[in-house]
C-alpha cells in the first residue's frame, strides 16, 4: 500500500470498511467526530487521511503525515 493515495481510492477504501470487508493489513479505519478516517501505516510513518464533508481544498481527503 502506498501513502499517496486518490480521493476516489480512499473512498473505495473506506466503503470495504462499511460493508464490513477486510482492509490491507497497514489500513485501519475510524470513524470520528470530524467524519471517516483511514491510517496508513508505512513505518517509520504514519498517514491519516480524514474526510471532510465540506472539502476546502480541491480534496475531499485531507492528509495528516507523521514521522516516527
Amino acid at each position: 500500500m502506498q501513502a499517496e493515495l486518490s480521493d476516489a481510492e480512499l473512498d473505495e477504501l473506506w466503503q470495504r470498511h462499511l460493508e464490513g470487508h477486510p482492509l490491507p493489513a497497514d489500513v485501519t479505519a475510524h470513524a470520528t467526530i470530524r467524519g471517516p478516517q483511514l491510517i496508513i501505516s508505512l513505518p517509520p510513518a504514519r498517514t491519516f487521511w480524514t474526510r471532510q464533508e465540506q472539502p476546502r481544498q480541491s480534496r475531499a481527503w485531507h492528509k495528516v503525515l507523521v514521522l516516527g
